[in-house]
């Protein structure tokens, strides 16, 4: 509960408010977060919805990168998400973006740089292949999910080259290859800066 406070602590997490132990599973209360989720406002399936334009979707991105390179800095245990989708981000009454979903996280024991965890979890199209392959976690299995999920947010203009090369290194097989959190914010804080 202690670590789960200090990731809420991050303004892009879904904070959690309480727990209800008076019913036969535990009830976990989180702020609310009405706005719908990156998933709706990607595929605009609610009609209140509009079509994001290119900077907020860039800034949405960033965003939530920053709040995943807290997850795994943050902590002497690095913890990694394993369930980065548009489905697992919600926006608040401000329309400020918030990661969600922790049940499938897990931490790195201090001191080391991976996790063996046969049972994989996740969505599908966000697993990482190695994580799927191996059942090796590092902090770069969330790399790539994210990588998965700024294809999904990228669109049209001069950003869109940068924006997919940058999916694609976070995409990569070699996890070795793929930069860390705090690098794919700096590049999507240099590409959003570059906006006219």
């Amino acid at each position: 509960m202690a670590i789960c406070a200090k990731m809420c602590a991050h303004k892009n997490v879904l904070k959690l408010i309480g727990c209800c132990l008076e019913t036969p599973s535990p009830v976990l209360v989180y702020e609310s977060a009405e706005n719908g989720t990156l998933s709706d406002r990607i595929y605009v399936s609610n009609p209140q919805h509009r079509p994001m334009p290119w900077t907020s979707r860039l800034k949405v991105a960033r965003e939530i990168a920053h709040a995943i390179a807290y997850l795994h800095t943050a902590f002497s245990k690095p913890i990694i998400h394993r369930n980065i989708e548009p489905g697992n981000i919600f926006f608040d009454q401000r329309d400020i973006p918030k990661l969600s979903d922790f049940s499938m996280s897990i931490p790195i024991s201090e001191g080391e740089f991976e996790v063996q965890d046969d049972r994989i979890f996740g969505t599908w199209d966000y697993a990482c292949p190695f994580y799927v392959a191996t059942g090796i976690l590092t902090e770069k299995a969330d790399v790539y999910s994210f990588g998965s999920l700024l294809l999904e947010v990228v669109t049209g203009k001069t950003q869109l080259q940068a924006s997919l090369e940058l999916a694609q290194v976070c995409r990569g097989w070699n996890p070795e290859s793929r930069p860390t959190m705090i690098d794919v914010t700096k590049e999507l804080r240099r590409i959003e800066r570059s906006i006219p």
